[in-house]
């Protein structure tokens, strides 16, 4: 599916009111690019925007290079050992003020105490974090050839040309055209049929499909 199969459906929906070659479809591409985003960062379609890497550890080296198209990081396993590799941030997130204020004689131990007396130690990573383009390892493996899985969520690239190939498949054409009505309506002023078509467009995100 094309970006122009998207801006040629939606001009008939708009009853031609615009067109689907340029000057309008120059623009058209800019909402379709909006919603092709959103639709594979938050509805259905997501899974086909996530891909896997394996990463084979090197004994006493804690970072590892990412792809350069990884936009977040959803899980990291250690196949080798059948292990859940999780994320450093909720264990070591900075304590507030209050927090780390000295408990009253006799009351409860500060919310914070319990996180800073963690020790990760091991012969294995237990956490990760990411670091711009590095995927770093706590602690750093000890032994080689762990085979880390990791799989992430990728930037969409932006669309530019109405020859693109969605990323999204056949099946989400109604949710794509739906999307881009929606902001299409709005921008001619035809507000009620706007809303009608942005709430068609959240249903299909959802997963329903048109009765």
């Amino acid at each position: 599916m094309t970006a122009q199969e998207i801006a040629d459906a939606v001009s008939i929906d708009m009853r031609r009111l615009i067109s689907n070659t340029d000057p309008d479809l120059s623009v058209i591409l800019g909402w379709i690019d909006r919603v092709h985003k959103q639709v594979l960062h938050s509805s259905v379609y997501a899974a086909f925007n996530i891909a896997q890497i394996t990463v084979s550890t090197v004994a006493n080296t804690a970072s590892y290079t990412l792809p350069s198209n990884v936009r977040r990081i959803r899980t990291v396993y250690n196949r080798t050992l059948s292990q859940l590799i999780l994320p450093l941030e909720p264990t070591a997130e900075p304590a507030t003020a209050m927090e780390h204020a000295t408990p009253a004689i006799g009351g409860p131990q500060a919310p914070d105490a319990k996180i800073l007396s963690i020790r990760v130690h091991g012969p294995y990573p237990l956490y990760y974090q990411r670091v711009g383009s590095q995927l770093i390892l706590f602690p750093h493996p000890r032994l080689s050839n762990n085979q880390i899985e990791v799989t992430y969520e990728k930037t969409v690239p932006t669309i530019t040309s109405a020859s693109t190939v969605l990323t999204v498949p056949d099946d989400g054409k109604d949710v794509m055209v739906a999307g881009v009505n929606a902001l299409v309506a709005l921008y001619l002023k035809r507000n009620d049929e706007a809303q009608q078509w942005y709430a068609m467009y959240q249903k299909l995100l959802s997963g329903e499909t048109q009765a």
